[in-house]
């Protein structure tokens, strides 16, 4: 794996992308942009993990978010 310097990153950067998605204001902004229609404010968890089942499996998501109608977006890179 070779390292790239910050001023070579884009948002397909794993990296990158966990910490500008972390900005609710700007998830909010990304969202609109994909989805091309007005989102109210979210909330957003970055790397959120869900349990699945009682014997532990899980999922992790790399982005999460929820807005005030109880709409919830699951972001990957």
């Amino acid at each position: 794996m070779t390292l790239k310097k910050f001023q070579e990153l884009d948002l397909s950067s794993a990296f990158l992308f966990a910490i500008v998605m972390q900005d609710d204001e700007t998830c909010r902004m990304v969202l609109e942009l994909i989805l091309e229609r007005p989102i109210s404010k979210v909330k957003v968890h970055a790397e959120h993990s869900i349990l699945l089942s009682s014997d532990f499996r899980s999922v992790r998501l790399d982005v999460y978010a929820g807005d005030e109608t109880q709409v919830d977006y699951n972001l990957e890179m």
